[in-house]
């Protein structure tokens, strides 16, 4: 059976509307930004959701930043802020 090229020529269109070439795929999601997973450490450390992370706080939620915890600790009140957490984190991957 012979299908008539003006028929082929028609169907071409929807062809091309249904090749992969034109698929819709999903876009994959971002990573978190560093800011974005300080944020989330810094939350989930700070139990008592003040807004602050002492010292104590810091060893049993946020490791990483206890050895630098003094050095984060600008104004030396025994506790730091998700700010100077940020600033300090930027400062040391020379941000």
């Amino acid at each position: 059976m012979r299908i008539p090229f003006v028929l082929v020529l028609a169907s071409l269109p929807a062809l091309a509307a249904a090749s992969p070439q034109n698929a819709s795929f999903p876009t994959l999601p971002q990573p978190p930004s560093a800011s974005q997973m300080a944020e989330a450490a810094f939350s989930q450390a700070d139990t008592d959701h003040d807004g602050k992370l002492t010292l104590e706080e810091a060893r049993a939620g946020m490791l990483p930043i206890v050895p630098a915890f003094a050095q984060i600790d600008v104004n030396h009140k025994g506790y730091v802020t998700l700010d100077q957490v940020k600033a300090f984190l930027k400062n040391q991957s020379g941000g």
